[in-house]
């Protein structure tokens, strides 16, 4: 659980859809994103976590600015961390 920005995110499990991304403005919680995420870190005002998802080419780094735009960072591989051309 981080906080960014004055929301609190978290992963959770609703049971339907598995672990996902979350965010809780102190009214309500909302899932983000159908994505299998892993530990959340605050990195300058963005969210950033390593994900899954239902691609076959592993974990990537993702980050989520507070919109619904998530934009991929780097890919995670058998060969460590590269940094994504697209």
């Amino acid at each position: 659980m981080v906080a960014v920005g004055g929301i609190v995110y978290l992963t959770a499990d609703d049971g339907v859809y598995g672990r996902e991304p979350w965010k809780f403005d102190g009214a309500q919680a909302v899932r983000l994103f159908d994505i299998n995420s892993g530990s959340l870190v605050d990195r300058g005002g963005s969210l950033v976590f390593v994900a899954s998802d239902d691609t076959d080419d592993g974990p990537h780094v993702w980050m989520y600015a507070g919109s619904s735009d998530m934009r991929v960072g780097d890919r995670i591989g058998a060969s460590g961390l590269t940094t994504n051309q697209d």
